[in-house]
């Protein structure tokens, strides 16, 4: 069984190296905070999306999108936007990081 364990820990270790890894973890958390967001405020899908002017059915394009077609900045703040809130940011060294991908260098 520890065997099987470190296979997939050094699959899941090379996947850290790149940056598609981190651009669908930051997707993930976005949409995670947004539906506490929703969950917190009351707001169903669709009045988010009648908030966007946009069908439920795009917001959910949106919001589930592993392409990165419709998953963007503006589409962020949209949201964002429709729900009373501010879209922040913030660059962070990786020291403060639990993972630090081979090649990163830390400062």
């Amino acid at each position: 069984m520890a065997k099987i364990g470190s296979y997939f820990k050094s699959i899941f270790d090379k996947a850290q190296c790149h940056s598609s890894y981190w651009v669908e973890d930051f997707r993930l958390r976005f949409v995670e905070e947004i539906t506490k967001i929703m969950e917190h405020d009351n707001v169903t899908m669709d009045e988010l999306a009648d908030k966007m002017s946009i069908s439920k059915k795009y917001l959910n394009k949106i919001l589930n999108d592993e392409s990165g077609k419709y998953f963007n900045l503006s589409n962020m703040f949209a949201i964002c936007f429709a729900l009373g809130y501010r879209l922040g940011f913030l660059v962070l060294p990786w020291e403060d990081s639990e993972v630090i991908p081979d090649g990163i260098e830390q400062g």
